[in-house]
Protein backbone atom coordinates (compact mmCIF):
# COMPACT_ATOMS: atom_id res chain seq x y z
CA UNK A 1 0.00 0.00 0.00
CA UNK A 2 3.03 2.64 1.10
CA UNK A 3 4.44 1.54 -2.44
CA UNK A 4 0.91 1.86 -4.53
CA UNK A 5 0.97 5.55 -2.51
CA UNK A 6 5.04 5.98 -3.36
CA UNK A 7 4.19 5.44 -6.76
CA UNK A 8 1.34 7.29 -7.11
CA UNK A 9 0.54 10.10 -4.42
CA UNK A 10 -2.68 9.15 -3.84
CA UNK A 11 -4.26 8.08 -0.04
CA UNK A 12 -7.16 6.40 -1.52
CA UNK A 13 -5.10 3.60 -3.37
CA UNK A 14 -4.02 1.61 0.12
CA UNK A 15 -4.56 -1.77 -0.15
CA UNK A 16 -2.85 -5.11 0.70
CA UNK A 17 0.34 -4.19 -2.12
CA UNK A 18 2.96 -3.86 0.57
CA UNK A 19 2.16 -6.80 2.33
CA UNK A 20 2.11 -8.84 -0.84
CA UNK A 21 5.43 -7.72 -2.64
CA UNK A 22 7.29 -5.67 0.50
CA UNK A 23 8.47 -3.85 -3.02
CA UNK A 24 11.77 -1.48 -2.10
CA UNK A 25 12.82 -0.96 -5.73
CA UNK A 26 12.06 2.84 -5.42
CA UNK A 27 15.40 2.40 -3.40
CA UNK A 28 17.57 2.60 -6.32
CA UNK A 29 15.99 5.80 -7.55
CA UNK A 30 17.53 7.00 -4.46
CA UNK A 31 21.05 5.74 -4.67
CA UNK A 32 22.03 8.54 -6.74
CA UNK A 33 22.03 10.72 -3.83
CA UNK A 34 25.14 10.68 -2.07
CA UNK A 35 24.22 10.79 1.27
CA UNK A 36 21.87 7.46 1.01
CA UNK A 37 24.68 5.49 -0.71
CA UNK A 38 26.80 6.19 1.56
CA UNK A 39 24.21 4.70 4.44
CA UNK A 40 23.30 1.77 2.07
CA UNK A 41 27.02 0.58 1.37
CA UNK A 42 27.50 0.88 5.37
CA UNK A 43 24.53 -1.11 5.80
CA UNK A 44 25.36 -3.73 3.26
CA UNK A 45 29.00 -3.82 4.39
CA UNK A 46 27.54 -4.54 7.95
CA UNK A 47 27.95 -1.86 9.85
CA UNK A 48 25.53 -0.04 11.79
CA UNK A 49 23.96 3.73 11.28
CA UNK A 50 22.26 6.28 13.01
CA UNK A 51 19.32 8.33 12.57
CA UNK A 52 16.63 10.10 14.34
CA UNK A 53 14.06 7.33 13.83
CA UNK A 54 10.01 8.58 13.58
CA UNK A 55 7.30 6.26 15.10
CA UNK A 56 4.64 7.71 13.27
CA UNK A 57 4.46 8.64 9.54
CA UNK A 58 1.95 11.84 8.77
CA UNK A 59 1.48 12.69 5.39
CA UNK A 60 3.69 15.06 5.42
CA UNK A 61 6.26 12.22 5.73
CA UNK A 62 5.33 10.00 2.99
CA UNK A 63 5.15 13.57 0.62
CA UNK A 64 8.20 14.48 1.25
CA UNK A 65 9.62 10.26 0.78
CA UNK A 66 7.52 10.60 -2.79
CA UNK A 67 9.36 13.83 -3.31
CA UNK A 68 12.88 12.72 -2.54
CA UNK A 69 11.95 9.79 -4.79
CA UNK A 70 10.96 12.11 -8.11
CA UNK A 71 13.22 15.11 -7.08
CA UNK A 72 16.83 15.92 -8.00
CA UNK A 73 17.71 17.73 -5.04
CA UNK A 74 20.37 16.44 -2.59
CA UNK A 75 18.51 15.15 0.90
CA UNK A 76 18.77 16.52 4.12
CA UNK A 77 19.22 14.64 7.65
CA UNK A 78 15.69 15.15 8.00
CA UNK A 79 14.75 13.40 4.17
CA UNK A 80 17.56 10.54 5.49
CA UNK A 81 15.02 9.69 8.60
CA UNK A 82 12.07 10.07 6.59
CA UNK A 83 13.96 7.57 4.46
CA UNK A 84 15.42 4.87 7.23
CA UNK A 85 12.61 5.21 9.17
CA UNK A 86 10.34 3.80 6.57
CA UNK A 87 12.60 1.38 6.36
CA UNK A 88 12.40 0.18 9.36
CA UNK A 89 8.74 0.23 9.87
CA UNK A 90 8.89 -2.31 6.86
CA UNK A 91 11.08 -4.67 8.65
CA UNK A 92 14.49 -3.98 6.25
CA UNK A 93 16.16 -2.52 9.45
CA UNK A 94 16.77 -3.69 13.05
CA UNK A 95 17.50 -1.85 16.23
CA UNK A 96 21.32 -3.48 16.77
CA UNK A 97 20.84 -4.63 20.21
CA UNK A 98 21.59 -2.55 23.49
CA UNK A 99 23.46 0.18 21.19
CA UNK A 100 21.25 2.83 21.33
CA UNK A 101 20.14 4.85 17.96
CA UNK A 102 22.03 2.32 15.89
CA UNK A 103 20.53 -0.18 13.15
CA UNK A 104 21.52 -2.59 11.01
CA UNK A 105 20.13 -4.57 8.57
CA UNK A 106 18.54 -8.03 9.94
CA UNK A 107 19.82 -10.71 7.22
CA UNK A 108 21.56 -12.01 4.23
CA UNK A 109 18.15 -11.79 2.48
CA UNK A 110 17.97 -8.14 2.72
CA UNK A 111 21.04 -7.55 2.42
CA UNK A 112 21.26 -9.42 -1.04
CA UNK A 113 18.38 -7.78 -2.00
CA UNK A 114 19.89 -4.16 -1.55
CA UNK A 115 23.23 -5.06 -3.02
CA UNK A 116 20.86 -5.93 -5.84
CA UNK A 117 20.16 -2.73 -6.28
CA UNK A 118 23.30 -0.86 -5.47
CA UNK A 119 25.20 -3.17 -8.23
CA UNK A 120 22.23 -2.06 -10.29
CA UNK A 121 22.94 1.68 -9.89
CA UNK A 122 26.45 0.81 -10.30
CA UNK A 123 26.06 -1.25 -13.69
CA UNK A 124 24.17 1.80 -15.02
CA UNK A 125 26.88 4.24 -13.89
CA UNK A 126 29.64 1.98 -14.96
CA UNK A 127 28.09 0.33 -17.28
CA UNK A 128 29.37 -3.06 -15.46
CA UNK A 129 28.16 -6.50 -17.61
CA UNK A 130 26.23 -8.41 -14.83
CA UNK A 131 27.27 -11.54 -16.93
CA UNK A 132 30.69 -10.67 -16.00
CA UNK A 133 29.53 -10.34 -12.40
CA UNK A 134 28.48 -13.47 -12.45
CA UNK A 135 31.39 -15.58 -13.81
CA UNK A 136 33.52 -13.80 -11.00
CA UNK A 137 30.79 -15.19 -8.68
CA UNK A 138 31.30 -18.89 -10.18
CA UNK A 139 34.83 -18.65 -9.72
CA UNK A 140 34.83 -17.13 -6.31
CA UNK A 141 32.80 -19.79 -5.34
CA UNK A 142 35.26 -22.53 -6.92
CA UNK A 143 38.08 -21.13 -4.50
CA UNK A 144 36.16 -21.16 -1.60
CA UNK A 145 35.09 -24.98 -2.40
CA UNK A 146 38.58 -26.51 -3.33
CA UNK A 147 41.02 -25.03 -1.46
CA UNK A 148 43.99 -27.05 -3.24
CA UNK A 149 47.08 -26.03 -4.16
CA UNK A 150 47.08 -28.02 -7.64
CA UNK A 151 43.89 -26.15 -8.25
CA UNK A 152 44.19 -22.93 -6.56
CA UNK A 153 46.70 -21.08 -9.17
CA UNK A 154 44.36 -22.24 -11.71
CA UNK A 155 41.06 -21.41 -10.04
CA UNK A 156 43.30 -17.77 -9.06
CA UNK A 157 44.22 -16.85 -12.80
CA UNK A 158 40.61 -17.15 -13.41
CA UNK A 159 39.27 -15.02 -11.20
CA UNK A 160 42.35 -12.42 -11.89
CA UNK A 161 41.01 -12.70 -15.64
CA UNK A 162 37.45 -12.17 -14.70
CA UNK A 163 37.73 -9.69 -11.67
CA UNK A 164 39.94 -7.52 -14.50
CA UNK A 165 37.21 -7.93 -16.79
CA UNK A 166 34.23 -6.16 -14.13
CA UNK A 167 36.98 -3.36 -13.04
CA UNK A 168 38.12 -2.32 -16.36
CA UNK A 169 35.03 -1.10 -16.75
CA UNK A 170 35.01 1.25 -14.39
CA UNK A 171 35.98 5.14 -14.20
CA UNK A 172 38.26 6.07 -10.53
CA UNK A 173 39.42 8.74 -9.45
CA UNK A 174 42.78 10.06 -11.89
CA UNK A 175 41.68 8.14 -14.96
CA UNK A 176 41.61 10.03 -17.96
CA UNK A 177 37.51 10.96 -17.83
CA UNK A 178 36.83 11.80 -14.36
CA UNK A 179 33.25 12.31 -14.03
CA UNK A 180 30.94 10.41 -12.52
CA UNK A 181 33.46 8.71 -10.36
CA UNK A 182 33.26 7.27 -7.37
CA UNK A 183 36.08 6.61 -4.38
CA UNK A 184 38.84 4.49 -5.66
CA UNK A 185 38.67 1.83 -2.82
CA UNK A 186 35.21 2.28 -2.20
CA UNK A 187 33.57 1.65 -5.35
CA UNK A 188 36.44 -1.59 -5.56
CA UNK A 189 35.15 -2.89 -2.37
CA UNK A 190 31.35 -2.52 -3.47
CA UNK A 191 32.14 -4.65 -6.47
CA UNK A 192 33.95 -7.34 -4.39
CA UNK A 193 31.60 -7.52 -1.72
CA UNK A 194 28.60 -7.89 -4.39
CA UNK A 195 30.10 -11.09 -6.36
CA UNK A 196 31.12 -12.07 -2.34
CA UNK A 197 27.48 -12.31 -1.43
CA UNK A 198 26.01 -13.97 -4.39
CA UNK A 199 28.53 -17.12 -3.41
CA UNK A 200 26.63 -19.94 -1.92
CA UNK A 201 26.57 -21.61 1.89
CA UNK A 202 29.60 -18.37 2.53
CA UNK A 203 29.07 -15.69 5.66
CA UNK A 204 30.47 -12.18 4.79
CA UNK A 205 32.13 -9.54 6.34
CA UNK A 206 33.12 -6.09 5.67
CA UNK A 207 35.10 -3.23 7.32
CA UNK A 208 35.59 -5.82 10.55
CA UNK A 209 37.48 -4.04 13.77
CA UNK A 210 39.69 -5.60 15.20
CA UNK A 211 43.27 -5.87 17.26
CA UNK A 212 46.09 -7.20 14.90
CA UNK A 213 47.60 -10.16 15.44
CA UNK A 214 51.35 -10.06 17.17
CA UNK A 215 50.03 -6.30 18.50
CA UNK A 216 47.77 -4.45 20.07
CA UNK A 217 47.13 -2.02 17.17
CA UNK A 218 43.63 -1.64 16.12
CA UNK A 219 43.23 -2.27 12.23
CA UNK A 220 40.33 -2.52 10.25
CA UNK A 221 39.88 -5.97 7.84
CA UNK A 222 38.23 -5.13 4.67
CA UNK A 223 36.24 -8.24 3.66
CA UNK A 224 36.19 -11.61 5.45
CA UNK A 225 34.37 -14.63 3.89
CA UNK A 226 33.44 -17.63 5.45
CA UNK A 227 31.92 -20.97 5.02
CA UNK A 228 32.17 -24.03 7.41
CA UNK A 229 35.67 -25.04 6.05
CA UNK A 230 37.38 -22.38 4.20
CA UNK A 231 38.50 -18.62 5.75
CA UNK A 232 39.14 -15.90 3.24
CA UNK A 233 40.48 -12.23 4.60
CA UNK A 234 41.64 -9.70 1.61
CA UNK A 235 43.38 -6.36 1.89
CA UNK A 236 42.34 -4.13 -1.47
CA UNK A 237 44.50 -1.46 -2.27
CA UNK A 238 44.20 1.33 -5.35
CA UNK A 239 47.76 2.49 -6.20
CA UNK A 240 48.54 4.49 -9.26
CA UNK A 241 52.22 2.77 -10.95
CA UNK A 242 54.18 6.07 -10.01
CA UNK A 243 53.13 5.18 -6.19
CA UNK A 244 53.63 1.64 -6.25
CA UNK A 245 56.91 0.41 -4.16
CA UNK A 246 58.66 -2.85 -4.48
CA UNK A 247 57.34 -3.82 -1.60
CA UNK A 248 53.44 -3.01 -2.34
CA UNK A 249 51.94 -6.24 -2.79
CA UNK A 250 54.03 -7.68 0.66
CA UNK A 251 52.88 -4.66 2.79
CA UNK A 252 49.01 -5.38 1.57
CA UNK A 253 49.15 -9.48 1.82
CA UNK A 254 50.80 -9.05 5.43
CA UNK A 255 47.99 -6.49 6.97
CA UNK A 256 45.53 -9.41 4.96
CA UNK A 257 47.45 -11.31 7.76
CA UNK A 258 47.40 -8.96 10.38
CA UNK A 259 43.61 -9.81 10.73
CA UNK A 260 43.93 -13.80 11.00
CA UNK A 261 42.57 -13.76 14.34
CA UNK A 262 39.05 -13.16 12.87
CA UNK A 263 39.11 -16.68 11.23
CA UNK A 264 38.62 -19.59 13.16
CA UNK A 265 38.46 -22.30 9.99
CA UNK A 266 40.99 -24.89 9.35
CA UNK A 267 41.94 -23.64 5.63
CA UNK A 268 42.48 -20.00 5.11
CA UNK A 269 43.45 -17.58 2.23
CA UNK A 270 44.91 -14.08 2.98
CA UNK A 271 44.65 -12.32 -0.50
CA UNK A 272 45.94 -8.63 -1.37
CA UNK A 273 44.78 -7.29 -4.56
CA UNK A 274 46.01 -3.98 -6.08
CA UNK A 275 43.75 -2.32 -8.89
CA UNK A 276 46.06 0.63 -10.60
CA UNK A 277 44.78 3.64 -11.27
CA UNK A 278 45.96 6.23 -12.85
CA UNK A 279 45.66 4.96 -16.39
CA UNK A 280 45.23 6.56 -19.61
CA UNK A 281 41.66 4.51 -20.14
CA UNK A 282 39.63 1.99 -18.07
CA UNK A 283 40.95 -0.99 -20.50
CA UNK A 284 44.50 -0.40 -19.92
CA UNK A 285 44.34 -0.71 -16.09
CA UNK A 286 45.93 -3.81 -14.69
CA UNK A 287 45.54 -5.22 -11.08
CA UNK A 288 48.08 -7.60 -9.17
CA UNK A 289 46.63 -10.26 -7.02
CA UNK A 290 48.82 -12.18 -3.92
CA UNK A 291 47.68 -15.07 -1.87
CA UNK A 292 48.94 -16.74 0.92
CA UNK A 293 46.84 -20.25 1.57
CA UNK A 294 46.95 -21.74 4.77
CA UNK A 295 45.31 -25.08 3.59
CA UNK A 296 45.46 -28.61 4.65
CA UNK A 297 48.45 -29.49 1.99
CA UNK A 298 50.72 -26.99 3.25
CA UNK A 299 51.32 -23.46 3.18
CA UNK A 300 52.19 -21.61 -0.45
CA UNK A 301 52.24 -18.24 -1.38
CA UNK A 302 51.31 -17.87 -5.29
CA UNK A 303 50.16 -13.98 -7.32
CA UNK A 304 49.88 -12.88 -10.63
CA UNK A 305 51.15 -9.63 -11.75
CA UNK A 306 50.03 -6.33 -13.71
CA UNK A 307 51.05 -8.61 -17.03
CA UNK A 308 49.02 -11.33 -15.96
CA UNK A 309 52.24 -13.68 -15.43
CA UNK A 310 52.93 -15.43 -12.08
CA UNK A 311 54.82 -13.52 -9.51
CA UNK A 312 55.30 -14.08 -6.31
CA UNK A 313 56.31 -10.21 -5.69
CA UNK A 314 59.25 -11.61 -4.08
CA UNK A 315 57.63 -13.24 -1.12
CA UNK A 316 57.91 -16.30 0.00
CA UNK A 317 56.09 -18.96 2.43
CA UNK A 318 57.98 -17.54 5.31
CA UNK A 319 55.62 -14.66 5.36
CA UNK A 320 53.36 -17.46 7.30
CA UNK A 321 55.67 -18.21 10.25
CA UNK A 322 54.31 -15.38 12.04
CA UNK A 323 50.41 -16.63 11.59
CA UNK A 324 50.94 -20.25 12.12
CA UNK A 325 53.31 -19.77 15.48
CA UNK A 326 49.85 -18.09 16.73
CA UNK A 327 47.54 -20.48 16.08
Amino acid sequence: SIVSYLKRGEFSCFKSHWEESGNIDFLGELLSKPKVREKVEELIDGACISFDRKDDFSSNDFNQLKNMISGSKEITSDGLAVLFSYLFIGGYLTIDGPIQNAYRLPNMEIMYEMGKRLIKHYQHICTIDPAKIQSATYVLQDIMSTPHRERMQEHFKNFYDRFKEVICTVRLVDDKNAEGVFANEDIVHSLLNYIALQTQHTTLGSELYTTKLHSKQKGRADIKITNKDVGVIMEIKCLPVSHRSDNHMKEALEQAMSYGNLLDTNKNLFIAINVERGTRTSEERTIELLCASVVSDGQHVFGINASGFNDTFGVDNSIMKGFTDCR
